[in-house]
């Protein structure tokens, strides 16, 4: 029973990571971004997201339409910053 229970779970996350995109960046009034799970590369028209949209940002998709996601946005920001710092400081020794 715990196993089904942990696949399930699994098989959740797996499926929120398909729907996952960082904007790589903006060209115009295209916005490029990039699929987190398999790093595909897809063009969207700009007028179809938020107004705040901006590199970096993390995209969700459900289906019908884009949004942001800010706290993941925060959350993988500061994995990055931890990551730095910690190839930092091993440099430094």
């Amino acid at each position: 029973m715990v196993i089904v229970l942990v696949l399930r779970q699994l098989k959740l996350i797996l499926m929120e990571d398909e729907m996952k995109y960082i904007v790589d960046r903006i060209e115009d009034e295209l916005v490029i971004l990039e699929k987190y799970s398999t790093k595909e590369i897809i063009k969207i028209d700009k007028k179809i997201l938020s107004n705040d949209i901006h590199e970096g940002a993390i995209i969700r998709y459900d289906g019908d339409k884009y949004y942001l996601d800010n706290n993941d946005e925060i959350k993988r920001r500061q994995e990055i910053l931890e990551r730095f710092m910690r190839l930092r400081n091993e440099e430094e020794e």
